[in-house]
């Protein structure tokens, strides 16, 4: 999913702002003119809670511009279709969320706010750091493995080799000889010579060193 458009309405010090939003989009301005309020417009219409409110969402009334009654957050969010979000923030009423069509008009986009209630803890640490910082290493652990790991396994769904194309087999090749190059090599001890050693002795002749096989007995000359 991706988010092509937001517009800003009476929220926080936005009283009506608009971001065309391109695949890399720079923001940029003074301290207190609204950079961080646009991040947090993203975090409260997509997952209904962001700084100054609660896990809950307890607080959002506090993000209406002085002054004003309502405050409002339209997105612009491309999947298979281009579809249109709208967040409405009131003190009485608290946060109302629509997904249209413009394209299908009978369309009530249950099935986006389905996925959006699914990943909200992840929606929420990609735009606000902080959340995942604040949570317990427990929760780390077990959000960043709902995350990377899949939801099952199943190795019949491998296609064979001959069916991964040459970059994946020449990938493939590269971490088998790397995982050849790191195998410890076995240690062999070495072997004790099969013929006993011979050692000169004073006068130039060669003697073969045993075991005495007496007490008292030295080492037995060579015949």
């Amino acid at each position: 999913m991706r988010i092509n458009r937001l517009k800003l309405v009476d929220f926080r010090n936005h009283a009506e702002t608009d971001i065309t939003f391109e695949r890399l989009t720079c923001v940029r301005g003074a301290n207190r003119t609204g950079k961080s309020s646009i991040r947090q417009g993203l975090e409260f219409a997509l997952t209904g809670r962001t700084d100054g409110t609660d896990a809950r969402g307890a607080g959002a009334a506090g993000l209406i511009r002085q002054g004003a009654d309502k405050a409002t957050i339209l997105l612009k969010l491309q999947a298979n279709k281009e579809i249109d979000l709208k967040c409405t923030l009131t003190e009485a009423s608290g946060r109302t969320v629509t997904v249209t069509d413009a394209s299908d008009p009978a369309w009530n986009g249950a099935a986006v706010k389905q996925f959006l209630d699914d990943q909200r803890d992840v929606l929420s640490c990609l735009l606000n750091s902080q959340y995942f910082i604040k949570l317990k290493p427990a929760e780390q652990k077990s959000l960043l493995s709902s995350i990377i790991l899949p939801d099952q396994y199943d190795c019949r769904q491998r296609p064979p080799l001959h069916q991964l194309g040459l970059p994946a087999l020449r990938r493939y090749r590269s971490r088998v000889q790397s995982g050849l190059r790191q195998a410890p090599r076995p240690r062999t001890r070495p072997q004790e010579p099969a013929h006993p050693r011979r050692y000169p002795d004073a006068g130039g002749r060669e003697e073969q060193r045993g075991h005495a096989g007496l007490a008292g007995e030295g080492p037995h000359p060579r015949p």
